[in-house]
């Protein structure tokens, strides 16, 4: 029965309607170009194999065949048109869009997830269904601010009371620079400290004591939390930058202690990712460590951490529908992007890169299929991935704006606005 099964289907490889001129070739090509895990090794092993004791119209197309004569003419058939880089090749975002759109069975996976109901939503949550999806703005904090904080696995409120130690090494450049400390808030050795340096054993002894105490700025509260904007600018210098976590914290008296700065840009120019900067100026300094301070109050600590952060349940989604203002529909897509390298073994070892497109708003079972990935570019050695990136540019400019348009199975048009969730 199998063997009258092969029988019809193999007579429709033969007439020449199609691309490839036998099965033999459509088989080297799928084991060796598609998604199969065979290896060139892997391949001549069963090229060997099968073709022991065939006639030669029978035999599996040698390696270089696969990839100089029926691959290129597979991809003039029927691939997705390339767009030619300096040095590489290159699939637009939106053609990968527009080919997932022209069929039934891909173009309704794009709402399968977002379009459930809600008990099927609370009971497997997805992407879709996220805070980051749902209500981006808050999900980033885009007005700013933060209620808590995890600094060196401490976690931290708004109002709470620290201790900062900061790093000795960094004290000491301070101390040897001639920099002032106030024991409160300063930024550098006490004066004491100091002038124990010429001492004998003993008295470097105490100053590295002295170091230690005065490393610690003591019981300084944390007023407000928040990521700096980009009026602070990217500047080369000890401030705060765009992009910057910052802790403002005061002294118990209510004036100004300093800043912890978490480093968002780690430019060899700068030191730690973790820093505190003094009210009274000086040089940032690296932080070791912060600890909750023993004057904290346990109630008003209660009070403040105590549904600080309310589960929400999205019971309305984020339409990814819409019937557009111009007859055409509009239809949001979600996409993230993607990039690695690794070594191609062929012949010998060759470094590469790609870059490849998913879409989060799949439901998982449709997202960790290996054909839910569409591959965007492979660079060469002595590429960088990078110039992949800057040739879609313009392609995902145009969709996050004017949008896509594409049409839909039935030929009707669509207009396809793309959300880049993230890379």
């Amino acid at each position: 029965m199998t063997a009258c099964i092969w029988e019809e289907e193999a007579t429709e490889w033969w007439p020449g309607t199609y691309m490839f001129r036998r099965k033999q070739d459509f088989f080297g090509l799928v084991t060796l170009c598609g998604q199969t895990n065979h290896t060139e090794r892997s391949y001549n092993v069963t090229r060997a194999f099968s073709n022991d004791g065939k006639a030669e119209s029978e035999h599996l197309p040698s390696v270089s065949a696969v990839h100089t004569t029926i691959s290129p003419q597979v991809m003039r058939a029927c691939g997705l048109p390339l767009s030619l880089g300096d040095g590489f090749s290159y699939v637009l975002p939106g053609v990968h869009v527009r080919r997932d759109f022209a069929f039934h069975e891909t173009i309704e996976i794009f709402f399968s997830a977002a379009e459930r109901d809600v008990e099927d939503r609370q009971r497997e949550p997805e992407f879709c269904d996220s805070a980051f999806f749902q209500d981006r703005p808050a999900a980033l904090l885009s007005d700013a601010t933060l209620k808590t904080f995890c600094v060196r696995s401490k976690l931290t409120h708004v109002g709470d009371f620290i201790d900062v130690v900061r790093n000795v090494e960094d004290m000491a450049v301070d101390a040897v620079a001639g920099c002032d400390n106030d024991a409160s808030h300063g930024d550098g050795l006490a004066p004491a400290a100091v002038g124990a340096s010429a001492s004998s054993r003993s008295a470097t002894s105490n100053l590295r004591a002295a170091q230690r105490s005065a490393c610690i700025v003591h019981q300084v509260k944390v007023e407000s939390a928040f990521f700096a904007g980009k009026e602070h600018g990217v500047a080369r210098d000890n401030g705060v930058h765009a992009g910057d976590f910052v802790a403002q914290c005061t002294n118990r008296d209510g004036t100004g202690a300093g800043r912890l700065v978490g480093r968002h840009w780690m430019s060899p120019s700068l030191n730690g990712g973790l820093v505190w900067l003094a009210e009274d100026g000086g040089r940032a300094v690296s932080i070791d460590s912060v600890h909750p301070s023993v004057t904290t109050d346990a109630r008003a600590h209660h009070e403040r951490t105590t549904g600080a952060y309310p589960w929400t349940c999205y019971t309305s989604q984020r339409p990814v529908r819409d019937p557009g203002d111009d007859t055409v529909p509009i239809e949001e897509v979600c996409v993230a992007f993607y990039a690695d390298g690794f070594i191609i073994r062929a012949g010998r070892n060759q470094s590469a890169g790609g870059v490849y497109m998913i879409h989060p708003e799949l439901l998982v079972a449709d997202r960790v299929s290996r054909h839910a990935v569409r591959v965007i570019g492979v660079t060469p050695a002595g590429v960088s991935f990078d110039q992949v990136l800057h040739a879609i540019s313009s392609d995902l400019k145009v969709s996050t704006t004017a949008g896509w348009l594409v049409n839909d199975p039935d030929g009707n048009p669509i207009r396809v606005l793309v959300d880049v969730g993230f890379f």
